[in-house]
């Protein structure tokens, strides 16, 4: 049995080799394609890690294990060599087992590899993940892979009895599978494909169990059926099969071929009648910026006026280097205006533009010069410096550029919620635990105060100066939270004691001098599921907080907002927002709220959830803290 497993094995090295060659171009297009020092662990994992996972990121995977698959019993029965195999002392079960436990072994111990081969090369360089590893994470992700090549694998068995009309059948399943989602949304655990839909509880990935047992019951059922198909077939019958075949192939495929047409054709049309859009390239002294022809009106005047900014930007932080920043202004970012990676920015523009643009791109820029002025040690950490990054981009951003539309309102929420909600500086300085208790956005209005309390107790000079003080040759590494502020602040002899005092005086200074009448409590929340099983409905109170005794009864329907975060950081797409409903408002200060959940949008009935009050529809609002449900 071990000789008979050894050369299966043997058998299988050429797809094996195959195998590894893919895996080796994609880390020779990685290697010079990317500096790994620059690579994050959010990148790396953007596509991958989405709550959707698009089909053609899986498909290649599915076409080798097919290979694999398929190189297993056709073949031999076609040259009759598996007479030879039938011919030993070993069952035809026995060699059944062999053949798919040698491609199972392969199969997983490459997987294996590649899950851990882009992780390793990460993690050589601490700052490209972010100082942090992610087991809850990989594992699952591992876990759900090799189920997923089991469960092909066991599919490609059955299907290659059939030759090529069991392709045909698994072609004419993926073009069925993906008009069908077009046409009702979600097929549920029909589509094979959904195995790979993420979903996360805190920071752990969830697997979609929903799919994957329902196919690892099926993909076993299909590895029997399979099994009992070739082990009662001799070579000696291929040319019958193949004759019969033949007659139900060639229609299979006629039809296989006009739904492929089809399909595309209809691809073609929606191309066709879509906006066909020009980009338009232009440089400046310090960057090159790409954007759309069609928006030249709102792109042209934030290009002539970038270079003002950034020397202002620049003169501001007293910076030692002159970064040129490639400016992609044509991305459509989910939940994002602008994005800011090494020396490049994405920006989503904002029309009409009513001077958000100009401050969207000096909040971006500083982000730019953080990276660089710091020698990327604010990269590095980064769960202890998200506050810093995203308040003093904004802080320099309002200086330079300055948005007042929403800066009041979002300051007001930031100092209400760190009065109710009990914020510290110990809280923010550790956002991997901040985001998950907390509303994440409040680190851009806390930091926003906290840089304003630096320069107030240090100088107008101490921000550059604590970029700089980062990346120091001397500064230690390894340092964490409070002690890593304590440690960069003394060095440009700036004392940390002193800037939170001053940051608590102006989170108070706030409250004092602003309406806090939407500072809301809620209680009394009930979950009931509807009657289709398709949604649940969420009921709560609404009322004045004990802090901020003041009435509610002032709000519109518009101004609840139940926000649901079945995804991650790891996520492409933001969280799912619903708008409640007021259904009783004969108490101005107890209103009750609804909010109607689709269950679609929570695939695994695990989520957390947080609910808030809207003061202005472009501030972030009022949110109390995370907490956990499951789906009624």
């Amino acid at each position: 049995m071990i000789r008979l497993f050894t050369k299966e094995v043997r058998q299988l090295l050429p797809i094996t080799f195959l195998w590894v060659s893919i895996l080796i171009l994609n880390l020779g297009y990685l290697l010079y394609t990317k500096r790994f020092d620059e690579e994050s662990f959010y990148s790396w994992c953007e596509d991958y890690c989405g709550f959707t996972v698009s089909a053609e990121l899986v498909l290649p995977f599915v076409v080798l294990i097919f290979i694999f698959a398929y190189s297993l019993f056709p073949r031999e029965h076609d040259e009759a060599t598996i007479d030879l195999l039938y011919a030993m002392p070993i069952s035809r079960i026995g060699v059944f087992l062999a053949k798919v436990f040698a491609a199972l072994s392969i199969m997983f111990v490459l997987i294996a590899v590649d899950h851990l081969l882009n992780p390793t090369l990460l993690g050589l360089n601490r700052s490209s993940m972010d100082g942090q590893f992610y087991p809850d994470v990989l594992i699952p992700m591992l876990i759900r892979d090799l189920i997923f090549a089991y469960v092909v694998l066991c599919y490609g068995i059955l299907l290659s009895w059939f030759r090529t009309i069991g392709l045909i059948l698994f072609i004419v399943y993926v073009i069925g599978i993906s008009i069908a989602e077009s046409v009702f949304s979600n097929v549920g655990a029909f589509n094979l494909f959904t195995f790979h839909n993420n979903d996360y509880f805190g920071k752990g990935l969830v697997l979609n169990w929903s799919t994957i047992v329902p196919h690892v019951i099926a993909a076993t059922t299909a590895l029997v059926a399979g099994g009992l198909l070739w082990i009662n077939t001799d070579s000696k019958k291929q040319q019958k099969t193949k004759l019969n075949s033949k007659w139900i192939s060639i229609p299979l495929s006629i039809i296989a071929f006009i739904t492929l047409f089809g399909v595309i054709t209809a691809d073609l049309k929606l191309g066709d009648s879509a906006d066909t859009t020009q980009l338009v390239a232009r440089e400046t002294d310090h960057y090159r910026f790409v954007y759309n022809d069609h928006e030249s009106a709102i792109a042209v005047p934030l290009i002539e006026q970038a270079d003002a900014d950034y020397q202002a930007i620049a003169n501001y932080l007293g910076v030692t280097s002159d970064p040129y920043i490639q400016t992609d202004l044509t991305d459509k970012l989910s939940h994002a205006a602008g994005l800011a990676t090494w020396k490049t920015i994405k920006m989503d523009l904002k029309i009409p533009d009513d001077g958000f643009n100009q401050h969207v791109l000096a909040h971006e820029s500083v982000h730019v010069f953080q990276g660089v002025e710091s020698e990327r040690a604010m990269m590095e950490a980064r769960g202890h410096t998200k506050f810093f990054s995203e308040g003093m981009a904004d802080y320099v951003a309002q200086r330079i550029a300055p948005y007042d539309a929403v800066k009041e309102i979002n300051e007001t929420v930031g100092a209400a919620s760190w009065k109710i909600q009990k914020i510290r500086f110990d809280d923010i300085v550790n956002f991997a635990s901040f985001e998950t208790r907390f509303n994440p956005e409040l680190v851009y209005t806390m930091g926003s105060l906290w840089s304003e309390a630096l320069v107030n107790t240090c100088g107008e000079s101490v921000l550059g100066d604590v970029l700089r003080s980062m990346g120091r040759d001397d500064a230690p590494r390894g340092l964490s939270g409070k002690v890593f502020w304590q440690d960069t602040l003394q060095h440009i002899n700036c004392e940390l004691e002193s800037v939170n005092a001053s940051w608590r005086a102006l989170m108070q200074q706030q409250l004092d001098n602003h309406d806090t009448r939407w500072a809301t409590e809620f209680s009394e929340i009930t979950f009931t599921p509807s009657d289709d099983g398709q949604r649940f409905v969420v009921q709560l109170i609404a009322k004045p907080h004990p802090d901020f005794p003041q009435a509610v009864s002032d709000y519109t329907a518009g101004a609840f907002d139940l926000r649901i975060a079945s995804q991650s950081q790891f996520s492409k797409s933001g969280d799912y927002y619903i708008r409640g409903n007021i259904v009783d408002d004969s108490n101005p200060n107890a209103l009750v709220v609804e909010f109607t959940v689709y269950t679609a949008r929570i695939p695994n009935n695990l989520y957390r959830y947080q609910i808030g009050v809207s003061t202005h529809p472009e501030s972030f609002g009022y949110f109390g803290q995370w907490q956990k449900g499951r789906t009624p």
